[in-house]
C-alpha cells in the first residue's frame, strides 16, 4: 500500500486565506476573529503541515484550522468557524462531523 504524500509548509500555505507566511500577525488582524484564524493557519503550516491531506488539502486544512481554533477559543469558536466556512463551504460537512 502506497503512503500518501506528506504536505510541506509551502504546499499548505497555498491554501491559506489569512496566513501568508508572516512572522507576526498583521496589524489589521490583531484582536479580531480573522487574527484567530491567521494564528490557526500559521500553526498548521508551521507545526503540522504533514497532517494536511494531500488528496483534499483545502478541506483538510479547514478541519485542522477549526480544531485548533476550537481548542484555543472554546467559548467563541463558532463565530470563527462560520467565517472560515464561508471561505471553504466544501468543508462544512466534514467540520460539522467534528463538532
Amino acid at each position: 500500500m502506497e503512503s500518501e504524500h506528506k504536505m510541506t509548509r509551502e504546499e499548505v500555505l497555498r491554501y491559506c486565506f489569512f496566513y501568508k507566511g508572516e512572522v507576526l500577525c498583521p496589524q489589521k488582524y490583531l484582536d479580531t476573529i480573522e487574527g484567530e484564524l491567521w494564528q490557526s493557519e500559521r500553526f498548521v503550516c508551521e507545526e503540522i503541515p504533514h497532517k494536511v491531506s494531500a488528496s483534499n488539502p483545502r478541506v483538510s486544512l479547514a478541519e485542522w484550522v477549526c480544531v485548533y481554533t476550537g481548542k484555543w477559543d472554546p467559548y467563541d469558536y463558532q463565530k470563527a468557524l462560520e467565517l472560515y466556512l464561508e471561505k471553504v463551504p466544501e468543508a462544512r460537512e466534514a467540520v460539522e462531523r467534528l463538532y
